[in-house]
C-alpha cells in the first residue's frame, strides 16, 4: 500500500526494512560483540537461568533500545568518518536540482530505500564488525603462529572479521556510486559550488555557485537625462534694463 504523501513507488514496508537494516541491525551487531567485555548486556541477550538459552521480555526490550541507540551512534561516526574518505576518494555527492525534486519524490524514495539505506548497512556494519574484532576474547596462546603482516596475531573469527569488513567496505561503495548515478539521472545535476560538508542522513545544504556573495545583488546603474538648466531670471531682467538704457536718448 502506498504511503500517505502520495509516493507510489516505495512502500511502508519497504521503508521499515530500509531503517531496519541501516540502523537496528548494525547497533545488534555492535552489542553483540560489546557483550564480550559486560556481564550485563550479555545477560540481556541470554537468560539468567542456565537451562533456559533464551532472552527474557525485558531483556528484549533493552536490546532493541540498545540496538537503535547503537546503530544511530555508528551512524554518526560513519559520516564522521567514512563519508569524508569517500568524499576525497572520487565519491563526493553531486549536487541535484532540488526544485524537481516534489514531482519526482516517489522515485526519489524508491532510490533512497533500494541503494543508500543498504550504502548504510554496509557502513554502518562495517564499524560494528570493528566494534567486534577489538571487543571479542582472544586466546591467550595460539596453536600455530598466524598473524597478518607481523602486526596482530588473529584466530579464526579474526579472519573472518577482516575479510568481511573488507567486503562491506566495497560494498557500501558500490551501493553509494548506483545512488548518486540514479539520482542525478533523476534530478539532473548542477554546477559544482563551493562544497560544504555531507549530511549524516543522505540530504545536503543549500549551496551557492562558486563566486556568489551571499549579499543581496547590487543594483544596475542607469543613466539620468540630465534636466536643461533654466536661465536666471534675475540675469535676464538686468539684461533687458541695460538695454532699455541703452535704448533711450541722451
Amino acid at each position: 500500500m502506498a504511503d500517505q504523501s502520495g509516493n507510489q513507488w516505495s512502500s511502508g514496508s519497504t521503508q521499515q526494512f530500509g531503517l531496519l537494516i541501516a540502523y537496528v541491525l548494525p547497533g545488534f551487531v555492535a552489542l553483540w560483540g560489546l557483550s564480550y567485555q559486560s556481564p550485563l548486556l550479555r545477560q540481556w541477550l541470554t537468560s539468567p537461568q542456565a537451562s533456559v538459552d533464551f532472552p527474557t521480555i525485558g531483556g528484549f526490550l533493552y536490546v532493541a533500545l540498545a540496538s537503535i541507540a547503537l546503530g544511530m551512534t555508528l551512524s554518526a561516526v560513519r559520516w564522521l568518518v567514512i563519508d569524508r574518505i569517500n568524499e576525497h576518494t572520487g565519491m563526493a555527492r553531486p549536487r541535484w536540482d532540488d526544485t524537481r525534486l516534489q514531482q519526482n519524490l516517489g522515485a526519489y524514495n524508491l532510490l533512497r530505500d533500494i541503494h543508500y539505506r543498504y550504502y548504510q548497512f554496509h557502513a554502518n556494519g562495517l564499524l560494528a564488525l570493528l566494534v567486534v574484532l577489538a571487543a571479542h576474547p582472544r586466546p591467550r596462546k595460539l596453536d600455530t603462529a598466524e598473524d597478518i603482516w607481523g602486526l596482530l596475531p588473529v584466530d579464526v573469527l579474526d579472519a573472518v572479521l577482516l575479510v568481511l569488513i573488507v567486503v562491506f567496505f566495497m560494498t557500501a561503495r558500490d551501493n553509494l556510486a548506483k545512488y548518486h548515478h540514479r539520482v542525478t539521472i533523476l534530478l539532473d545535476h548542477l554546477p559544482e559550488p563551493e562544497r560544504s560538508p555531507p549530511m549524516s542522513n543522505g540530504g545536503h545544504k543549500p549551496e551557492t555557485e562558486k563566486g556568489a556573495a551571499a549579499k543581496p545583488p547590487k543594483p544596475a546603474k542607469t543613466h539620468e537625462i540630465p534636466r536643461p538648466t533654466e536661465p536666471d531670471k534675475r540675469v535676464g531682467r538686468g539684461a533687458k534694463k541695460s538695454q532699455q538704457d541703452e535704448d533711450q536718448p541722451a
